[in-house]
This record gives C-alpha cells, structure tokens and sequence, in this order.
C-alpha cells in the first residue's frame, strides 16, 4: 500500500509564495501539513509513506527508486482528488 500525501510541511516551509491564491487560502486552516492518513486508514509494516510538495507524488519523493526496487510495473489508484493528482 501507498500513501501518497499532499503536504507542505510541518511548519509550511515548502509552501509557495502568499500570492499563490489556489493554496494560500487555505494555509490559516492548518490543511497540508505533512502528517498520516485519516483515522481508519492507519498505515502498517510494509507500506510506503511520502509526504508530497507538489501535487505529483514523484515530484521530489523517491517513490519510483522505491518501485523500481520492487519490480512494480502496475499502480492502482484511488483517492478524493485523483483526478489532478493522477495527471501531474
């Protein structure tokens, strides 16, 4: 299993500039802070994490090394927002 998350940090040090007016907004909510998936969904021994900066989970995450190693060659993907994510 794999658990790709959109996160800007901890304390937002990968956010992008206040300008950004599709994420700025919503920086006072405490939303993309790097941190686990929602309760239920909790992660066991074998499961890769990666807290994501960018919307593409192989944007700076050593998620294909990691596949490569495995001999992946198929992802399945599912989520509340594959739709941009899946395209970047």
């Amino acid at each position: 299993m794999l658990f790709p998350n959109f996160s800007l940090g901890e304390e937002y040090e990968h956010a992008p500039p206040a300008t950004n007016r599709q994420i700025s907004p919503y920086l006072p909510s405490g939303r993309f802070r790097t941190g686990l998936p929602v309760e239920g969904l909790a992660i066991e021994r074998g499961d890769l994490f990666y807290a994501c900066p960018r919307a593409s989970v192989f944007y700076g995450t050593a998620l294909d090394a990691d596949l490569r190693t495995r001999g992946v060659s198929t992802l399945v993907m599912a989520g509340i927002s594959t739709t941009g994510v899946v395209l970047s």
